[in-house]
């Protein structure tokens, strides 16, 4: 059975590094690895194109918060039906790995100005006739500082020119996505693991041993 795995946090917590280190290290083990991103990985050309429009900031003052919500939704559908789940029924991969995935979608899209009420169908319509849901994924949620994430995030190489529409929100947005993490806790299975002052290696250790792979 595909066991699926979803790296989460706030902006600059590393979950791209994990992501990667994490994939590299099943793959000595003998594993198949499956690893794909939210918003938009690059096996699915159109949900890149998606992700521009979603988070490129030269479309923010377009965008309406149901408007931005709906391109998220829209990459999860095509993920979830085009790449996701042709994988789980024909047993390609031991794991499929995700850099972000619907706690984030949920978090961001509340913080975003949704109502809990509107995300929640929203997602529950994404996932019907996949068999999956909330609890499907093992989440590893990395925890840092929000203000030395957000740093980190602006000094790494930025993806679009104009910027990235959710870090140029600012500390005071990212903390309340930081609420919307910890109320929405519950409906997922989500194992946290403290970044602040440890190396990679260190990092990876950790999750290894949190996910007992």
């Amino acid at each position: 059975m595909t066991r699926l795995i979803t790296f989460e946090g706030l902006e600059g917590c590393y979950k791209s590094t994990q992501t990667n280190m994490l994939v590299e290290y099943l793959k000595k083990q003998g594993k198949t690895v499956l690893q794909v991103k939210e918003p938009g990985t690059t096996q699915l050309p159109l949900t890149m194109t998606l992700r521009k429009i979603m988070l490129d900031q030269q479309y923010s003052d377009e965008h309406t918060d149901l408007s931005r919500e709906l391109v998220s939704q829209a990459i999860r559908s095509i993920q979830l039906n085009k790449l996701i789940i042709p994988a789980i029924k024909d047993n390609k991969y031991d794991y499929i790995i995700s850099d972000r995935g619907v706690f984030s979608s949920v978090a961001y899209g509340v913080a975003c100005g949704n109502s809990k009420e509107t995300i929640e169908q929203l997602t529950e319509i994404t996932h019907q006739g996949t068999g999956l849901d909330s609890k499907s994924y093992d989440i590893v949620f990395l925890k840092r500082d929000v203000k030395a994430g957000l740093a980190t995030a602006k000094s790494s190489k930025q993806e679009f020119a104009n910027g990235d529409a959710m870090e140029n929100k600012g500390v005071g947005f990212l903390d309340e996505v930081s609420k919307q993490f910890s109320s929405w806790s519950g409906d997922f299975n989500v194992s946290y693991v403290n970044v602040e002052n440890k190396n990679k290696e260190n990092i990876l250790k950790e999750i290894i041993s949190t996910l007992g792979v």
